[in-house]
């Protein structure tokens, strides 16, 4: 593990930075190993020990726990950063999605998608960020829908944003800064385009982007965050 000073972006913040070069083993003998493998095993993230503030890598407790070497949580082509894990500590908070300064990073990152999963009551807003491209889908697979979007203010795009259906109908415009409400019953997932070229968004920067949602009710959330490139 490897605690890097971001003094950039802000007084006290830092990263959080887990590197898996190989890993051949998931269980100890005292969790009822054999060799190696069987019994549980291992948990791997970090705990703040206040029953809050945590983050459990994905396949933790699990056979699944030897692929934390192949794949990472900030890239969208997992081979190019294999085994590296990243969570951003911000004022004071983990990446909760609490605010556009602690977005939820991505649990995993697959097939040039972003994979995110939390918990949610209703109507609190929580903000996730990936890498970006010109406009994003989003797609709940798992829990309730999305009611209201709230989008950034990026340096050389302001003129907004257009939100579609999946099917690519235009439901409507929204100004950066606003809220965009998708009406009673929320929707499972929605296109967002119009996002300009010219501001020359780094796509290795996963705070470039930050989508503060909103959910029709309380739950658990499986959602994911789709880039939409632009050669």
């Amino acid at each position: 593990m490897t605690l890097l000073n971001r003094g950039d972006t802000g007084a006290g913040n830092f990263d959080i930075e887990f590197r898996y070069r190989q890993l051949q083993w998931t269980t100890g003998n005292a969790s009822g190993g054999t060799d190696g493998l069987g019994g549980t095993p291992a948990q791997a993230g970090y705990d703040a020990g206040n029953q809050t503030n945590f983050f459990t890598l994905p396949g933790s407790r699990t056979s699944a726990v030897l692929d934390l070497a192949n794949t990472s949580n900030i890239s969208n082509i997992s081979t190019a950063t294999p085994g590296l894990w990243t969570m951003a500590i911000r004022n004071g908070v983990t990446s909760d999605g609490s605010s556009a300064s602690a977005p939820l990073l991505p649990v995993i990152v697959n097939q040039g998608g972003f994979q995110f999963d939390f918990n949610i009551q209703q109507n609190q807003q929580i903000f996730i960020d990936p890498i970006v491209a010109i406009g994003y889908d989003y797609v709940v697979s798992s829990g309730p829908n999305i009611t209201t979007a709230l989008f950034p203010t990026i340096p050389g795009d302001i003129d907004g944003y257009q939100v579609r259906t999946l099917g690519d109908v235009l439901l409507g415009t929204v100004l950066p800064g606003q809220v965009f409400d998708f009406a009673l019953g929320g929707v499972s997932g929605f296109l967002l385009t119009g996002i300009d070229p010219g501001a020359l968004l780094d796509p290795s920067n996963p705070t470039a982007f930050v989508t503060g949602l909103s959910f029709v009710s309380a739950g658990f959330v499986q959602m994911s965050q789709n880039p939409i490139s632009f050669n």
